[in-house]
């Protein structure tokens, strides 16, 4: 039985990664990694404002309530929908484009709080900076 279920899951996998080597365009190659997006690609998303800002909430295990949520970057893609941030961030990071992300984000999530603040809800938001970041002595007149 335990055996089917891995054959059925190798073969699942073997067939979407066929799907995806199908459906792959110009601006996606193939790296060592998966999928190979170009600089332009990334850059393109972000000023057409293709990149999202999703919201996770964080609940207190103790009360259950809600205490805050934590801004996730999602990439709704023209033409092949939904990306996933496993097949975006990576090539943000190699292109140095963390920067550009986060500023982004922050925007998208500061509009969203102004909203639901004017709402009469205050809901404190977390925001993922990468490390390297930290280490720009201008990233706090930036933000």
């Amino acid at each position: 039985m335990l055996s089917s279920l891995f054959a059925l899951q190798s073969l699942s996998n073997e067939r979407l990664h066929q799907t995806k080597r199908k459906s792959l365009g110009q601006a996606w190659g193939r790296s060592k990694t998966g999928l190979a997006i170009r600089r332009s690609v990334l850059v393109t998303a972000l000023e057409q404002k293709q990149m999202q800002a999703w919201f996770q909430p964080k609940v207190c295990l103790h009360t259950q309530r809600l205490v805050g949520v934590e801004v996730l970057a999602r990439w709704c893609h023209p033409e092949k929908g939904m990306v996933a941030p496993t097949g975006f961030l990576v090539w943000t990071r190699t292109y140095r484009l963390d920067e550009a992300l986060l500023l982004y984000m922050l925007q998208e999530a500061l509009g969203f709080q102004a909203h639901w603040r004017k709402q009469g809800v205050v809901v404190p938001v977390s925001v993922n900076v990468p490390t390297y970041l930290l280490d720009d002595p201008y990233l706090a007149d930036k933000l």
